[in-house]
This record gives structure tokens, sequence and C-alpha cells, in this order.
């Protein structure tokens, strides 16, 4: 009987995770949808800026993130931040408005399927200094990826990196951290992050 109850347990937490990340990717997919919108062709700063309470102000956002007038909120009742900016080149050539979203408290297993590339591309810095972003990656959430990435739920921001990553390496970003993961195709060796985790996924506005 008390295997019952645990397997029980068991089922219905996983279901739980699953219709919540649905439930995510559904936000997000909007959220992006129309955050692209509004900043279109808006003058952008290269330090990023929070515009969560911009995007509720508008209506931009779905009824069920709004926790408040300034704070968004996943299905796992954890905060989100939207932010924007302008990517520069290194030659401080404007390279393209850049929308960032950024969700604290996320299941490893979670963020391996958000950051998980169905198609596309890497991004790429080029010899003129300018990131390749022809076709960009393409994940559940939105087309035009340009990097995504993971850490400590502690982290103050997790590390990106610029490339389409398989179900694999998603699961190794989301294991171990974008400040760890150096190789894309080498799994890292340092400690695993301990519980949930804080993800990042960066779009360009023209993606």
């Amino acid at each position: 009987a008390l295997a019952l109850i645990v397997g029980g347990l068991v089922f219905f937490q996983q279901a739980s995770t699953a219709a919540k990340t649905n439930t995510m990717v559904r936000q997000w997919s909007a959220l992006l949808a129309e955050t692209r919108v509004l900043i279109k062709g808006l003058a952008l700063s290269p330090a990023p800026t929070n515009i969560s309470s911009y995007l509720i102000a508008a209506g931009a956002v779905p009824p069920d993130m709004v926790k408040s007038p300034t704070e968004l909120t996943t299905p796992f009742g954890t905060v989100v931040q939207v932010r924007a900016y302008m990517m520069m080149g290194f030659g401080g050539q404007q390279i393209g408005g850049v929308i960032s979203i950024v969700a604290q408290g996320i299941p490893q297993g979670v963020c391996a399927r958000l950051l998980t590339a169905k198609g596309g591309q890497d991004g790429a810095w080029n010899a003129n200094g300018n990131f390749d972003h022809s076709g960009g990656a393409t994940t559940v959430v939105s087309s035009g990826l340009v990097m995504g990435g993971a850490g400590p739920d502690t982290s103050a921001l997790p590390g990106v990196k610029g490339f389409a990553m398989n179900p694999t390496q998603a699961g190794w970003m989301c294991k171990y951290g974008g400040e760890f993961y150096e190789t894309k195709t080498v799994e890292p060796t340092s400690p695993p992050i301990s519980g949930n985790v804080k993800v990042a996924m960066e779009f360009f506005v023209d993606g």
C-alpha cells in the first residue's frame, strides 16, 4: 500500500511539473511576441534595462504571469525579469536589440527543455566583430535565440552561451551552469548544481 501511495505521489508531481512547464512555455512565447512588437524600433541602451513594469502597464504580459504592477512570476511561484538592451560589437557598432528573460527557481529538467534547440544554428562573433545570428536557434519558446544559459539559483546572472544546444548539451548547462561550461561537446567536471536553477534566454528583437 505504501508503494502505491509513493508511486501515486511521484506520478502527481511529474504531471504537475509537466503542466507547469507547458504553461511556462505558453507564457514566455506570448510575452516574447508582445515585447518584440512593443520595443521594435526603440532606442535601446547597451546596459540591460528591466522592462517588466513597462510590459505589465502596457498589457503585454499574460495575466497569469502578473504578480504585482512591478513583478512577474512563473508557474513555479518564482520571479521572472524581462530586460532589453542593444548588443554591441567589438568595434562599438550596434548589432541588434536583445530581449532577455531570466527566471529563478526552475527545476533542472524544465530548464533543459527550455534551452534545447529544435532547429536553427549557433550564434557566433565573426572577424568583423559582428554577431552572426542569421537564422538563430529555435526553441519551444520561440525562434531567434541568440544566447541561453543557467546557473545556481543564488547567482546574480546565469552564464550564457551563444550556441544551439541539443538535449544533452542543454542538460549539461542546467546541471553545471554556464560559468563552467567551456566546451559545448565536453561534459563539465565541476560539481553539479544542487536543486533548482536560474535560467536565462536571450532573443533578438528582430528574431
